[in-house]
């Protein structure tokens, strides 16, 4: 059939509108199973010297950047535009902003400050760190089933 408007194909399958590039869908589809940890779609990008990896630094490391690049006025606070806006930096982390900017702001008051931003990253790494020694090891983030709790994409409004 055609698409109502512009007399197109219907988009294809895992497409928004059919157009090679466009990418799979925001929402995966319940068919397609469960989705895979956070960790082991980003870990690779998180681990920055590709040792396997991931320490606590690394990790706030890359938080550091994707806070930064957010800051588009540099007042060390990331205002709601700013954290719903397109962000100054390709990260792993920047859909995490965009998805729990409400969670993030801590006290309610518009603004997500650096410091809300990198105790809950911190927590996120915590959670992680299955034996406390401040770094993520292969097993501990390459290996964990889709139904890991903890380790579960996040969704919005879940703990």
């Amino acid at each position: 059939g055609r698409r109502p408007g512009n007399g197109g194909p219907p988009p294809e399958p895992g497409r928004r509108d059919g157009r090679a590039g466009d990418g799979p869908r925001r929402n995966p589809d319940p068919q397609d199973g469960p989705r895979k940890p956070w960790i082991q779609v980003h870990g690779a990008e998180l681990d920055a010297d590709g040792d396997g990896v991931i320490t606590r630094a690394e990790f706030l490391s890359e938080a550091r950047r994707t806070f930064n690049g957010y800051d588009a006025n540099r007042d060390a606070r990331l205002s709601r535009e700013e954290s719903s806006g397109p962000g100054g930096v390709r990260s792993p982390m920047g859909g995490f902003v965009k998805e729990h900017a409400a969670q993030l702001d801590k006290n309610g008051d518009g603004v997500i400050t650096e410091a809300e931003f990198l105790e809950d990253v911190g927590r996120m790494f915590a959670k992680m760190d299955a034996n406390r020694d401040g770094a993520l090891a292969p097993g501990e983030w390459r290996d964990l089933p889709a139904d890991t709790p903890a380790r579960r994409n996040p969704k919005p409004n879940q703990p």
